[in-house]
């Protein structure tokens, strides 16, 4: 009697195991598959747009570049810029973390086509890594009043995060450097008409949009990523 207690004990078990791992077989629902972006475009559309850079801009880029630096060596413009896979999660990731802790929701990311200087540093220092060479950084935005303007953070009065549109830091900036500018002409980098140039000096700003730019150089953290490896050189491109 003793045996056949054991035996119905054991086949219980093995049944409420049974049971179990069904359950959870079941409530465990198979994700949806992602629908692709409506701006994914075809190879074909994609080869067109690369095959129409190489008629319409590589000539002018290479005639200017012969232009400016005066010699018959041929100048290979930027074709395209490529960041690790791990690079481009981490840094969503970031600034997803950076928009959370001042309290803003990042409403898209903007890339700038940009040019690297012809000389071995920037005016802060760092290296230029491709003298002459095309290349775009890029920035993440948040809506003012329905539009979209790019933004970095820094720390409040009282230590908060807070979201500071780089256009009205650019402002400010730009205010100072002119004040410089009127006392020391050599150290400027003012252009031919007094003005200090900004590339976000097109996009408009509303003194009534809540952000302000008055704490910004405290805790300053931009948000920008650039430093991309091009190509050329040395690697072709997969539409070569």
């Amino acid at each position: 009697m003793r045996i056949i207690k054991m035996k119905v004990t054991g086949l219980l078990f093995l049944l409420l195991i049974t049971l179990f791992f069904s359950a959870c077989k079941q409530t465990i629902p198979k994700p949806d598959p992602v629908k692709a972006p409506e701006q994914i475009i075809s190879l074909e559309t994609a080869r067109e747009m690369y095959e129409t850079y190489s008629k319409r801009r590589v000539p002018v880029i290479r005639a200017y570049e012969k232009e400016q630096n005066n010699n018959d060596e041929e100048f290979n413009p930027t074709r395209s810029g490529w960041y690790d896979f791990r690079t481009i999660k981490q840094y969503i990731t970031f600034i997803e973390q950076e928009a959370e802790a001042a309290g803003v929701e990042i409403s898209g990311l903007q890339f700038y086509f940009a040019n690297y200087p012809d000389r071995t540093k920037f005016e802060d220092g760092t290296t230029v890594t491709y003298p002459r060479k095309n290349s775009f950084f890029i920035v993440p935005t948040l809506k003012v009043e329905g539009k979209d303007y790019g933004f970095f953070t820094a720390e409040s009065e009282d230590g908060e995060r807070q979201a500071v549109l780089i256009n009205e830091r650019a402002k400010i900036m730009t205010d100072r450097l002119q004040k410089i500018d009127k006392h020391n002409k050599s150290g400027s980098i003012a252009n031919k008409t007094g003005q200090v140039n900004s590339f976000f000096s097109y996009v408009g700003f509303s003194s009534g949009s809540g952000f302000s730019a008055a704490n910004a150089s405290s805790g300053q953290r931009s948000l920008i990523l650039n430093e991309s490896n091009l190509v050329p050189p040395p690697n072709q491109t997969d539409f070569d």
